[in-house]
């Protein structure tokens, strides 16, 4: 594959993420539940664009290293920061909280 269709065809995911992003944003079903999925799609994303614009890929091993480290780090930090805000939900949170106290009757 050549470097500008590789180019075009990520270009198009992030559009395709981007906008997926946005609809998901909207949605007010469970709010808490999409921050997580955000985030998520938002390191995606950056990883993404390291890999193809930054081309890290091509780095040296070193450089790769520290980018991945970062990458993982500000997840962690942005993870952290946002529960203890409450705004995202986890795992060992109910169901029912995540879905902001809506049930079927």
């Amino acid at each position: 594959m050549s470097q500008a269709r590789r180019a075009t065809l990520v270009w198009v995911a992030l559009v395709g993420l981007t906008a997926f992003s946005v609809d998901l944003g909207l949605g007010e079903r469970a709010p808490l539940l999409a921050v997580g999925a955000l985030l998520f799609l938002a390191f995606f994303k950056v990883w993404f664009v390291m890999n193809e614009y930054m081309e890290v890929r091509h780095a040296i091993l070193p450089l790769k290293v520290a980018m991945y480290v970062w990458l993982g780090l500000m997840w962690v930090a942005l993870t952290v920061m946002l529960k203890k805000r409450g705004l995202l939900k986890t795992r060992g949170d109910s169901l029912r909280d995540w879905l902001g106290g809506v049930t079927r009757e």
